[in-house]
């Protein structure tokens, strides 16, 4: 996978600050006036209220699981992201917005609520993914015993 140059979508705004033209009351299930929707996958709750907010957005489901089969092209994917579930939201055709914070080493594995991450500096980063090569069992790249030994 390759990462293109990153753009942040949503930042904390200053007071009086309008939210971004592109949010929308509500996003699953309703779409933006651009026809697209909008998702947010985490499995945090402090992620989910946080996203919700900078987004204008209110009583929001959350999928706790990725499953590419919602999305569509041009949809927005929103949350806490692995590389590979940004690529796999990538191929299908939808944008990948990856909650970004830095996080002190003591509160590393710690549930942290929306204000927490207001205060870290969190923001929304719109990322683009690309499989570059995918290792396999007997691929050309990889002979059969060198990819047994990959965990």
């Amino acid at each position: 996978m390759t990462m293109t140059s990153h753009t942040p979508l949503v930042h904390a705004p200053t007071a009086g600050e309008p939210t971004p033209p592109s949010a929308s009351t509500d996003c699953n299930g309703q779409r933006e006036p651009q026809g697209r929707k909008i998702y947010i996958v985490t499995r945090h709750p402090g992620a989910a209220a946080w996203i919700c907010r900078h987004l204008g957005l209110s009583n929001v489901p959350v999928i706790s699981h990725l499953d590419t089969s919602f999305f569509r092209v041009g949809d927005k994917v929103c949350g806490v992201l692995p590389l590979e579930w940004a690529a796999r939201i990538c191929e299908a055709g939808a944008e990948a917005h990856v909650l970004t914070y830095d996080t002190p080493e003591n509160l590393r594995g710690k549930e942290l609520d929306a204000d927490a991450l207001e205060r870290l500096g969190a923001q929304l980063v719109q990322y683009d993914v690309r499989w570059v090569d995918r290792v396999r069992n007997g691929d050309a790249c990889c002979p059969p015993h060198a990819a047994a030994a990959l965990p």
